[in-house]
């Protein structure tokens, strides 16, 4: 029996590992489970955060994945102390480097099975999810492949009666011009994870209510293969100096300016703003 622990801090979708394990479990008849937990969950919870905490020591392998610095959990240093203690491999993984390489301790790996791993988690998706689970089972023994990390597309139109892949100039010319649009910003991790009920439901709404929809995903930042936000209005919202929306709706939790540019939304350069 193998065990994973999946930790989430200041994001969204602690259990979008669960069907991946279970796939795995099914296909190489081998136990595996997950527990996955919200470490803000546990913030008024003690009973929570020390099932968290005993779970973390027995594991295998633990993720934690934060937005930006894992600190914001007020028991993070009490959890670190936790996580220490595990034998398993324990990855915390952040959108900043330099506080994966800050938690790299925690890890009892190689630096190449770390930076697999930072490719992995960094990535997200089922894809890369079960590749993770196959590289826990062969450090563990099991004789099967460890694929390579994946890279998704950062960013494009999502509509449920199109091809997942469509292009966004083949989306443009199948619109009305004549209809008022509005656009839809769309969480990368929705797209990545097929989770989108909620947006295919808004898009009908929009719809039905007699104007075109242009649903972007995206992953915001700086780094490569990401656009800033202000780069996603121009590229999908604009054309030339001519705006194709009316309205703009976003389903993103977070501040638009904390993915405006390389300034990461705090102390914005005036270019970054939009």
């Amino acid at each position: 029996m193998f065990r994973i622990v999946s930790v989430i801090i200041g994001i969204s979708d602690s259990e979008s590992m669960k069907k991946t394990v279970k796939t795995v479990s099914e296909k190489e008849k081998v136990g595996i489970t997950i527990d996955c937990f919200d470490a803000g969950d546990t913030e008024s919870d003690p009973l929570l955060f020390k099932e968290m905490c005993s779970r973390a020591e027995e594991a295998d392998l633990v993720i934690v994945r934060c937005r930006n610095d894992p600190d914001r959990f007020s028991k993070m240093e009490k959890f670190s102390r936790c996580l220490e203690k595990s034998e398993g491999y324990v990855y915390v993984h952040s959108s900043d480097s330099g506080v994966r390489d800050s938690r790299r301790y925690l890890f009892r790996g190689s630096d190449e099975d770390f930076a697999r791993l930072s490719a992995y988690v960094g990535n997200r998706g089922e894809e890369n999810d079960e590749s993770l689970v196959y590289w826990l089972l062969n450090r563990k023994g099991m004789d099967v492949p460890v694929p390579e990390p994946v890279s998704p597309r950062p960013h494009g139109i999502y509509h449920p009666d199109f091809p997942r892949d469509i292009a966004a100039e083949d989306y443009f010319r199948r619109m009305d011009p004549d209809k008022p649009a509005a656009g839809v910003l769309i969480t990368g991790s929705y797209w990545i994870y097929d989770n989108l009920e909620h947006i295919d439901a808004l898009i009908r709404s929009l719809e039905s209510a007699g104007m075109e929809t242009i649903p972007v995903f995206f992953n915001s930042g700086s780094r490569e293969g990401k656009l800033p936000m202000r780069d996603i209005f121009k590229e999908y919202f604009t054309d030339g100096d001519r705006s194709r929306v009316k309205a703009i709706i976003t389903t993103n939790p977070f501040s638009q300016l904390a993915g405006s540019g390389a300034s990461g939304g705090v102390n914005v350069r005036e270019e970054d703003n939009f």
